[in-house]
């Protein structure tokens, strides 16, 4: 089995069957590709970062923890629905 050979493995699609109609010569990237990139992005890095750049003490000491608190939801609410979410936009099969 090679890859991009339009095979499957197993509930994983092919490399060829997720790269589809994926033009890099013209800029254009697919939504459903977007939208898997939308929901497996930085979960809350760069917001995390820039709450420890906060000037003022006692505000810092108020965001970091509900930052930290909100990071940890989306990662186990978002992250636990990363198989549905791939499924649904067909990067793996049921």
């Amino acid at each position: 089995m090679s890859v991009g050979s339009g095979e499957s493995h197993g509930k994983y699609c092919d490399q060829a069957e997720v790269f589809e109609g994926v033009s890099y010569e013209y800029g254009y990237i697919p939504w459903r590709h977007q939208l898997l990139v939308i929901a497996a992005g930085l979960r809350g890095a760069i917001s995390f970062a820039l709450s420890l750049r906060i000037p003022d003490d006692r505000a810092r000491r108020e965001l970091v923890p509900t930052t930290i608190f909100l990071v940890v939801v989306t990662t186990l609410g978002v992250g636990s629905l990363m198989e549905s979410i791939a499924i649904r936009l067909r990067f793996l099969k049921e």
